[in-house]
């Protein structure tokens, strides 16, 4: 993770931090939706940019020693 800030007034915003959420859903609409609404109501991220997750990226992040379950 990215720790980059840029002091804005008495905040300071992250730049760069990333995070991947598995969000079990119907459709990919739906999933983006409720990422949304999830990580909004549960945290302080400001939120750019969803993407689907492949199954292929999940197992690498899983083996990659850096992953971590986050439930709402």
């Amino acid at each position: 993770m990215n720790n980059n800030c840029i002091e804005s007034g008495q905040k300071k915003a992250r730049i760069g931090v990333s995070a991947s959420y598995d969000i079990d859903a119907k459709n990919e609409l739906e999933g983006r939706i409720e990422a949304r609404r999830l990580v909004e109501e549960n945290t302080s991220y400001n939120i750019e940019f969803i993407t689907l997750l492949s199954d292929q990226h999940l197992e690498y992040e899983k083996e990659s020693g850096a992953f971590e379950i986050t439930e709402f």
